[in-house]
């Protein structure tokens, strides 16, 4: 299982993006909560810089079964448990 990561859709509220990405890559709804850590970092792609801003954050689990099997292959994570 991999951590989610959200990428806001044009016109998405981050609340909404977190939510979704959250349930698309776990199996899971939460409640958001305030972000807890902001960072950014800049990278050349194509001759062209880009610019990542990316928050921290936890949410209240609302329903759902973590599903620790998933298609992301950026980050591996050997197991899911409640913290």
């Amino acid at each position: 299982m991999g951590l989610p990561g959200v990428q806001i859709e044009f016109g998405e509220y981050p609340d909404s993006a977190f939510v979704r990405e959250v349930q698309e890559e776990t199996g899971i709804i939460i409640t958001p909560l305030l972000p807890f850590y902001t960072f950014t970092w800049t990278y050349q792609k194509e001759n062209q810089k880009k610019q990542i801003v990316a928050m921290a954050r936890l949410g209240i689990y609302h329903s759902g079964t973590i599903r620790e099997s998933t298609a992301e292959s950026e980050v591996v994570l050997q197991k899911a448990q409640w913290i």
